[in-house]
């Protein structure tokens, strides 16, 4: 995928998103077991937490005393976020400022394009983190069958790239979400190349998700 459909796809995608909010954030209030689990696991009291792609803040719900910055591009998610949040693209994360402990991406690396892309916002996140530093990640596993979210029942737009539709419950809004079909080779090789040593990389508990943990 070149850099023009890649911008073109995620403009997409954005807008799909600005579009779907609220509703969006209805669907998305309850926290996965590997959240929890990757919060006990790498999270201390007073440690500074960036949460990218934070949409509604169901992140900071679970967290322990932290300082916290969510990151997102939807205003109308960030508006249903109760910790400190800023409007951000993914691919701008060089804008913040200061260093992190800990740095989560729940389901919002998957939605960038282009290898380019993908080894930026991870080379970001390296230097955003302090020596020893975590970035955890979950990712949706595209690759299941007999789910809806897959691989197979998806529109590609390139070599494990896919556009998903939207819809709204009573069927007025609808709109495209890009998806990277990722593999835990992918996610394996992307994390080396921007410096990480990977401590943990598996599918987790229902195959719902690929969960993805590297260390500065």
């Amino acid at each position: 995928m070149n850099n023009q459909n890649a911008e073109e796809i995620m403009e997409v995608t954005k807008k799909t998103y600005e579009l779907i909010g609220s509703e969006f954030s209805d669907t998305r209030d309850r926290i996965w077991p590997e959240m929890e689990e990757l919060v006990k696991k790498y999270v201390k009291k007073r440690d500074r937490v960036l949460d990218v792609g934070c949409g509604n803040g169901r992140l900071f719900e679970i967290l322990p005393e932290v300082e916290y910055l969510g990151v997102d591009m939807s205003e109308a998610l960030l508006r249903e976020n109760k910790g400190k949040t800023q409007k951000l693209d993914i691919l701008k994360l060089d804008e913040i400022i200061g260093e992190f402990d800990v740095i989560f991406c729940f389901a919002s690396f998957n939605h960038v394009a282009g290898g380019d892309n993908r080894l930026k916002v991870l080379n970001d996140i390296f230097k955003l983190l302090k020596s020893g530093g975590i970035v955890a990640m979950t990712n949706w596993n595209m690759w299941q069958r007999g789910v809806k979210k897959s691989y197979w029942k998806s529109r590609r737009v390139g070599f494990k790239d896919v556009m998903t539709t939207w819809k709204s419950r009573d069927g007025k809004k609808e709109g495209d979400i890009y998806y990277r079909a990722l593999t835990r080779g992918e996610l394996k090789r992307l994390f080396k190349k921007s410096g990480f040593k990977v401590l943990e990389n598996f599918i987790s508990e229902g195959k719902r998700n690929i969960v993805s943990v590297g260390r500065k």
